[in-house]
C-alpha cells in the first residue's frame, strides 16, 4: 500500500507542471497583445492616409492655381478654413473619396533620418495598397495605387515647417472626431502622421 506522502508527491508534479506551463503561454500571449497593441491600428492609418492625400492635393492645387488651371478643384469657402493658406486663397476642398485600403505591413523603423533627437519614440512604416475616387466637373476616375505612411506614437521633438496632423483614434468602437479632443478620455489614443523629409523650423 503506497504511502500519503508518496501519493501527493505524484499528484503534486504533475499539476506544478501544468501551472508553469499555463504561467508560460499566459506570459506569451499577453508579451504579444501587448506588442500588437503599440502598432498603428487599422483605423488610424486610414485616417493618416486621407491627411496625407488631402494634403497632397492642396499642395498640387495651389500650385496649379496660380497659374490658373485648377479648374477641377472647388475652392473652400467654409469660414475659419484659410489659416495655413497662401495670403489671398482659400483652402480646396478634397475631391477624392477612399473607397478600400489593405494594408500590406506595419514595420517599426530605425533609419538614419529619423534621427534620435528629432524623433524620440518609435515610428512606424505602413504599407499598402488603396482605391479612390476622384470626382472632376462630369466626370468620375478610379484608382489603385500604393501608399506608404509614417506613424509615431509622438510629435517631432523639434517643430517642422508645417504642423504635424495628429490622428485620434478609439482602441474600441468608432472613430472620434479629430476636432473634439477630450484629455480625460482614456479610450483614444493619439498618432501623428509623420514627414519623415519635412525641415525643422529655423532656429
Amino acid at each position: 500500500m503506497l504511502k500519503r506522502s508518496s501519493i501527493v508527491r505524484s499528484v503534486a508534479r504533475p499539476v506544478g507542471l501544468i501551472l508553469v506551463l499555463f504561467a508560460a503561454l499566459l506570459s506569451t500571449v499577453l508579451t504579444g497583445c501587448g506588442t500588437l497593441a503599440q502598432q498603428p491600428p487599422t483605423e488610424a492609418v486610414r485616417l493618416a492616409v486621407i491627411q496625407q492625400l488631402t494634403r497632397n492635393q492642396q499642395t498640387i492645387a495651389q500650385a496649379l492655381r496660380t497659374t490658373g488651371t485648377a479648374a477641377d478643384i472647388a475652392p473652400d469657402t467654409t469660414p475659419g478654413t484659410a489659416p495655413g493658406t497662401a495670403s489671398g486663397t482659400t483652402p480646396l476642398k478634397p475631391n477624392f473619396k477612399l473607397d478600400r485600403l489593405s494594408i500590406d505591413s506595419r514595420k517599426k523603423i530605425s533609419e538614419k533620418r529619423f534621427q534620435q533627437e528629432r524623433y524620440p519614440t518609435d515610428i512606424y512604416k505602413v504599407q499598402g495598397t488603396l482605391e479612390t475616387t476622384l470626382t472632376a466637373p462630369g466626370r468620375k476616375i478610379h484608382q489603385s495605387s500604393p501608399f506608404e505612411v509614417y506613424l509615431g506614437t509622438n510629435p517631432p521633438a523639434k517643430p517642422t515647417a508645417n504642423s504635424t496632423p495628429k490622428i485620434k483614434n478609439r482602441k474600441s468602437g468608432p472613430v472620434s472626431d479629430p476636432a473634439s479632443e477630450s484629455a480625460s478620455e482614456p479610450a483614444i489614443e493619439t498618432w501623428y502622421l509623420i514627414d519623415p523629409d519635412e525641415p525643422t523650423q529655423p532656429q
